[in-house]
Order: structure tokens, then C-alpha cells, then sequence
């Protein structure tokens, strides 16, 4: 049993709960795919462009996912007009540490009560790639302060394709917010 007094029609049966006269009992799961998860993840989602000091052409990041630092979660969406993009829609590997620092910056701007400030991106340390990032992937950027001093900040990350996609690449980047 999932709840008493649902309504049929309600935002249960959305999910897959068949809704009786006072009970609900869960239908079986359904399948899953990333966009799913996604889509579901991002309902509360908070727009990322006008967090973060980067403008067209070199901003990236779309959503932030998690508000609050150590942790940092956002989404992006790479588009044919990204300028790291080469001929064959590969983003080029080297602007990794700046796909993180985005977000980073757009987390940083929310926990600031939506100030934005201005850094810079100081050192990547270990970045490994295991899978290219293509033009219309949509992917997550994850990862954790791991060393909170201020206005530094020293984040593990990942970046993975989609919600419960592979790993595309995984490191260390270091930030210095003015």
C-alpha cells in the first residue's frame, strides 16, 4: 500500500499507482530510460545561464540540479553552436575543467542568495576521460568540495551522460572565487 484517500487521476496513477476507493498499490515498474530519470529528476530544476559569469559563446551549463555546496550537481546540454565542438561533434577534451567550473559557478551564485562572482578556473589535477562528450548529449556534472577554504574551492567531479549514464570523465579541478 502507498497512501490512503488518493484520487484516481491524480499524480499516482502518473507514475504507475492504481489508485482504489481509499488505497493505492504500485502497478509494476515501469521501464526506465535515462531521459526518464532525467525528465523526472529535473522537475525542480533551476536555470543555470544567468548564474554564471560566462555569456554565449563559452557558457555551457543549463540547469543546476543540487543547490548547495560541498555538493554540485547540474545538467547541461551540449549544442551544435558550442564552440568547443570540432568537425566531427567531439567536445574537445581540454574544456573539461571548464564545463565543472561552470557549474560550480552556478552553485556558488545560489548558496551567494543569487550573487553572482566572478573566478577563475586555477588548476585540473588527474582528469581522466573515459568517453568522448558529443554535440546533443545531455549530460550531468557532479561532484563534492573536498577542501572548503575561502574562496577556494577543490572539487572531485564526474561528468556522466544522462542521469544514470556511463562515467564520460572524472577528476579534480581547483577554483578561486573574487
Amino acid at each position: 500500500m502507498i497512501c490512503a484517500d488518493a484520487e484516481a487521476g491524480s499524480d499516482f496513477t502518473a507514475l504507475g499507482v492504481h489508485v482504489g476507493a481509499k488505497t493505492a498499490a504500485v502497478a509494476p515498474a515501469p521501464t526506465w530510460t535515462p531521459r526518464m530519470r532525467l525528465n523526472l529528476l529535473m522537475q525542480d530544476q533551476i536555470p543555470a545561464r544567468d548564474k554564471i559569469p560566462h555569456r554565449a559563446p563559452i557558457a555551457m551549463v543549463d540547469s543546476i540540479l543540487t543547490k548547495c555546496l560541498p555538493d554540485v550537481e547540474v545538467s547541461a546540454v551540449i549544442r551544435e553552436d558550442n564552440c568547443f565542438l570540432n568537425s566531427e561533434g567531439l567536445l574537445d577534451r581540454a574544456c573539461i575543467p571548464e564545463l565543472v567550473s561552470q557549474a560550480a559557478a552556478a552553485v556558488n551564485t545560489c548558496r551567494n542568495q543569487g550573487q553572482c562572482r566572478s573566478g577563475m578556473l586555477a588548476l585540473g589535477h588527474e582528469i581522466k576521460v573515459f568517453s568522448d562528450i558529443r554535440v546533443n548529449d545531455e549530460i550531468i556534472i557532479s561532484g563534492k568540495d573536498e577542501n572548503p577554504m575561502d574562496n577556494w574551492y577543490v572539487l572531485t567531479f564526474a561528468i556522466r551522460r544522462g542521469v544514470a549514464g556511463e562515467i564520460c570523465a572524472e577528476g579534480e579541478v581547483s577554483i578561486c572565487v573574487f
